[in-house]
């Protein structure tokens, strides 16, 4: 890790499931970590000892700003993080994914911060087929798809107009131990092991046959621990966070285990899968928990 930068890290969101992984994984590194979250979804009780807790929203810029200090790391998660929530809130959505943002990165370049590691998604793919590279089209289908790609778009401007390093980390489907489990958010792998925690039958919507590309939240926040040798220097680097391996989510159920039952398709992506070749070579970084490991840990 360079010395150039501090070890202080401000996790903006960090109270929820990814930022938390990132925050205990600072800590191990002996930074200091500060976590700004006004804990809408994210809660304390996931937070690990020697955290310092900052109950602030991304919305107020001047609390942004009293609270980011010269060469501090920031990692900015804070979002409404859902592909349906966005659609059925595009406004209060807006709001927190667009100008949160845009006062994230305008605090740290005020406050002459060490750079961003901004926490992207797949979504900006929207319904691209197949594999996915970095050079891939980007044509959102959901108000969050495009938060994201406007996310990616601010980090692109700070660095060019104002010399800011960022990073943006493409996040596919990612799975692990303190997910929400319940809800019409929650993930599939999650809804699944409740389903079979309930002893009811595992729904599958269509034929089960569409493919996803799914990726443990450790490999995530080592993604974003690894990132921050990038913030060395002035530039703007965006990246796939995934394992190149897909599943359909037949496997998954049947990986699980226990009844099946198969309901009404939706409109969806059949096939999706993420090409990590820019995260190897430029991140150094390969995914280590396979999806059988992650789902033998859950259960």
């Amino acid at each position: 890790m360079s010395e150039i930068l501090s070890k202080r890290a401000v996790v903006i969101g960090g109270a929820g499931f990814i930022g938390s992984y990132i925050a205990r994984d600072l800590l191990s590194k002996k930074y200091r970590v500060v976590v700004i979250d006004n804990l809408s979804t994210g809660s304390k009780d996931r937070l690990p000892e020697g955290t310092e807790i900052v109950e602030k929203d991304i919305k107020n810029y001047n609390d942004l700003v009293e609270q980011i200090n010269e060469g501090d790391i920031i990692f900015h998660l804070a979002a409404l993080v859902s592909v349906p929530l966005s659609l059925e809130k595009p406004l209060e959505a807006h709001e927190n994914n667009i100008r949160g943002t845009y006062n994230v990165f305008e605090a740290a370049r005020v406050k002459k911060a060490a750079g961003v590691i901004f926490s992207s998604s797949a979504a900006v793919y929207g319904n691209n087929e197949g594999v996915v590279t970095e050079d891939s089209k980007t044509i959102p289908s959901t108000p969050y798809g495009l938060h994201k790609l406007m996310g990616e778009q601010i980090a692109s401007l700070y660095t060019s107009c104002f010399g800011l390093p960022t990073v943006s980390l493409r996040y596919f489907n990612i799975y692990g131990k303190g997910h929400h489990e319940t809800g019409s958010y929650a993930p599939v792998i999650a809804k699944f092991l409740q389903q079979k925690k309930n002893n009811m039958p595992i729904t599958i919507t269509g034929d089960g046959l569409q493919t996803r590309d799914f990726i443990h939240v450790k490999d995530v926040s080592n993604a974003n621990i690894l990132a921050i040798d990038l913030l060395t220097e002035k530039n703007n680097h965006c990246i796939n966070i995934c394992t190149g391996k897909s599943y359909t989510i037949k496997n998954i159920a049947e990986i699980i285990g226990g009844e099946i039952q198969f309901i009404a398709p939706r409109l969806e992506i059949k096939q999706s899968l993420g090409d990590n070749t820019r995260a190897k070579e430029i991140l150094k970084w390969n995914p280590t928990v396979t999806l059988e490991e992650g789902i033998k840990e859950l259960l």
